[in-house]
């Protein structure tokens, strides 16, 4: 180890890792972000606090119409919403290119709106910067010192990363002046970017150091092993926290160091079901805490409240101060730090954190009440400030992907390992296409999936034991990590039915005898209406149907509600789309005005424009359907009568061919393709729609044909008439058990059990099959 030589890392873990095997004198080494940032130069600026940026941005939306960007000019709103603005503009400053080259990459002109806003959101932005003799030195490149390497002998960079084109111009020139090694680990999901960089063919499970100026190897072994898992799969996410307190009691008995041991969370808020359990202190949350859960941001966010309603203490000479405050913007932020003094000071000091660097732009806060700077103040703290919740005695690490590539782990817990968590989207990804980043240079989501793969994979080869749980129902699957190495033989599962295990370790379980299975026999309502929704959930199972739509309980399903707004807006705006145009481009146009005009909440925003994407699918398919069919009825309503019984409901879509065929067609939007069985499970809703047919139009002698439209995948599936005619009988079979006073609604088991909202209280877990 030669002290002529300055060693660079990409990750403190592999930094660690060096420290502790030094002997002697201390080398030289840094951090790659720290070394882009102390070698390079920005003249006589200051760098700009990173948490006031946003607020400057905030500032510069005020001189810009950003309703294309889907949320509210507001400059509190535009605070609190923009969070992929910034990723973005330093994602695009690390490479060659320039928001105008975008907007020629951008051949179909999608995001033309969004580019254009974000243009001037950035120059008005930049004009601030220079206004208050700032720099923004993630965004604005500086001048690269290129002679404080000029010290050193030799350079090596221990490389485990993604580099954009702008750090592999630095590496370029440092390596015109010194020699550069640089050192990777390469895998299946990383090696296609390092041949990139380096310029050389290079083989999965090798180490290496290369010549990075020669691009020549000069150094190369084995470094893979075989992996070997235990997997557990739970059909309750909640259980998989008894696995993971049963493994690690095991390794402390075995002598493991519990400074060894490390829970890995891809789903980060389930942190908040192990702290739930962890009593005796012993997890050390590095994943880290909002700093939402701490008290003093809980009495800050209390006078807020109180601001806003200014009755419920008023009595309260304590309050009462705080309503006294008559000046604007800083100042009013100063004057309610000081009478925090006096009852909490813990809030007092958070907000003393930021009073001194918003000082530094006053001006721009003054025209601010109290109550708005202090939401100011809030929204800044909630972003940037984080909090650890566990004791100064945890030992067990607990980790989210951000951390993972920092330690060394030796013992492996991975809950939650799903498709769709391993690995999860980024929001900034949402924005531009694949096509369009790879064209000026920006990481596409395919890159950044694999580099997350990397992570996991890397946690999963450097350990000597790893256990996963996972968690299996009709939308979770085993991610397909997982899934792609076991393919290839380099990582070797043993199953285990985790549910069985540990379904009963955490919360005692109940008395046999305390719940019977219901036996539930009632008369259906005179009154009572029909409709498909209806009518599936009781094949499903009539004592859910009972509980939900004679006896009328809530159903507890917020996850599905929020999934479902989404397909909701979509079938709106195709609606509207199809109405009062007449050309397709028309069609296309009018949808994808409507994706982009900014919703109730920005998450909803974003997953539109997401589906969107999806949906180009569709519409290629429904291009050349459009001179074929004409449209009769869009989101048509009706009432029917059938066998003696009332339904309602809307059918999405009724064509008609140039042959007169008639299409009934109802739309999907499921990311999966549908499979064979939710296709026979459509077929009844069809029936109804077929029957329903004969009060909405004259059909003797045309054929009705049955189509499901997949949204998704933009393909139309004919429901085969057998089927149909099956689906008919069964309508009207089932419909005979409602006739009669005495209709009888027990439990039926079927896979939706699980996930039923009345499963705790029809008894049927008790019973056995």
């Amino acid at each position: 180890m030669n002290k002529e030589y300055l060693y660079i890392f990409s990750h403190k873990k592999d930094f660690d890792i060096f420290f502790k095997d030094c002997s002697g004198h201390i080398p030289d080494a840094i951090l790659w972000n720290d070394f882009l940032r102390k070698y390079f130069f920005y003249g006589e600026r200051k760098n700009i606090p990173h948490f006031l940026r946003k607020v400057l941005l905030a500032e510069a939306a005020q001189q810009v119409d950003i309703a294309p960007l889907g949320f509210e000019a507001n400059f509190l709103d535009f605070l609190q919403n923009s969070q992929f603005i910034f990723p973005f503009l330093e994602e695009l400053s690390y490479t060659t290119f320039s928001i105008k080259d975008l907007q020629i990459a951008d051949t179909y002109d999608e995001y033309g709106e969004h580019l254009n806003v974000i243009q001037k959101l950035k120059d008005a932005y930049f004009l601030l910067l220079e206004q208050y003799n700032f720099c923004d030195s993630i965004i604005q490149k500086g001048a690269f010192l290129k002679q404080k390497i000029h010290s050193y002998e030799c350079v090596e960079f221990f490389l485990d990363d993604l580099l954009t084109p702008f750090e592999c111009d630095v590496l370029h020139e440092i390596a015109t002046c010194k020699p550069l090694y640089i050192h990777i680990h390469v895998d299946r999901y990383n090696k296609n970017i390092f041949e990139n960089i380096m310029k050389c063919t290079l083989d999965e499970g090798k180490y290496y150091i290369i010549d990075f100026k020669n691009k020549t190897i000069i150094h190369k072994e084995q470094y893979s092993k075989n992996i070997y898992v235990h997997a557990y799969k739970f059909t309750h996410a909640i259980n998989q926290v008894a696995l993971c307190f049963d493994k690690i009691k095991e390794w402390i008995a075995q002598g493991v160091d519990a400074n060894n041991i490390a829970v890995i969370l891809p789903d980060e808020s389930f942190r908040e079901a192990l702290h739930l359990f962890d009593e005796y202190n012993n997890f050390d949350y590095i994943i880290g805490w909002s700093i939402q859960d701490t008290e003093h941001y809980k009495q800050l966010k209390k006078i807020c409240n109180f601001l806003e309603e200014d009755k419920y203490y008023s009595k309260d000479p304590y309050f009462i101060k705080i309503l006294d405050i008559q000046t604007n913007g800083v100042p009013a932020l100063e004057e309610l730090s000081e009478i925090l003094r006096e009852r909490y000071y813990e809030a007092c000091v958070l907000l003393d954190d930021i009073l001194i660097p918003l000082n530094m732009i006053a001006d721009i806060l003054k025209r601010h009440s109290l109550k708005t700077m202090l939401d100011i103040a809030l929204a800044i703290i909630t972003e940037h400030w984080k909090t650890e919740y566990s004791s100064n005695n945890g030992k067990i690490k607990v980790l989210g992907i951000k951390q993972v590539k920092n330690f060394v782990l030796d013992k492996v817990i991975i809950l939650n390992m799903n498709e769709g968590l391993v690995p999860k989207a980024n929001e900034k990804d949402l924005f531009l296409n694949s096509f369009i980043r790879k064209k000026v240079s920006l990481p596409t989501y395919k890159i950044r999936e694999d580099m997350q793969k990397h992570y996991y994979l890397s946690a999963l080869q450097s350990s000597s034991e790893a256990v996963i749980g996972w968690v299996c129902d009709e939308e979770k699957r085993l991610s397909h990590l997982i899934l792609e190495q076991e393919f290839d033989k380099q990582i070797h599962i043993t199953n285990h039915d985790g549910e069985e295990l540990y379904c009963h370790s955490l919360f005692v379980p109940p008395k046999q005898h305390q719940i019977t299975p219901v036996n539930i026999i009632a008369p259906l309502p005179d009154d009572f209406v029909f409709s498909y929704t209806k009518m599936k959930l009781f094949l499903q199972c009539p004592c859910a149907f009972y509980y939900l739509y004679i006896q009328k309980l809530k159903e507890e399903k917020e996850e599905y509600q929020r999934n479902a707004l989404i397909g909701i807006l979509i079938h709106k705006f195709l609606q509207e789309s199809y109405q009062n145009t007449k050309t397709f481009k028309e069609v296309y146009d009018t949808f994808y005005h409507k994706l982009k005009t900014p919703q109730e909440k920005q998450t909803d925003f974003l997953q539109l424009q997401l589906v969107g994407k999806y949906m180009k699918k569709f519409f290629m398919e429904e291009e050349k359907f459009f001179m074929e069919e004409e449209i009769l009825y869009l989101e048509k309503k009706f009432t029917c009568d059938i066998n003696g019984f009332t339904f309602h409901g809307f059918i999405d879509r009724i064509s008609q061919k140039n042959n007169g065929d008639i299409i009934l067609i109802d739309y999907k939007l499921k990311k999966n393709i549908i499979q064979q069985k939710e296709q026979e499970e459509a077929c009844i809703q069809f029936a109804i729609y077929i029957e329903a047919m004969k009060n909405i139009m004259d059909c003797k002698n045309k054929t009705i044909i049955a189509c499901i439209y997949d949204l998704y995948n933009g393909s139309r599936i004919i429901i085969n008439e057998e089927l149909l005619l099956k689906a008919r009988a069964k309508l009207f079979d089932t419909l005979e058990c409602f006739k009669g006073k005495s209709i009888c609604f027990n439990p039926q088991k079927s896979p939706h059990c699980s996930y039923c909202s009345f499963y705790d209280i029809c008894g049927l877990h008790h019973i056995s099959f």
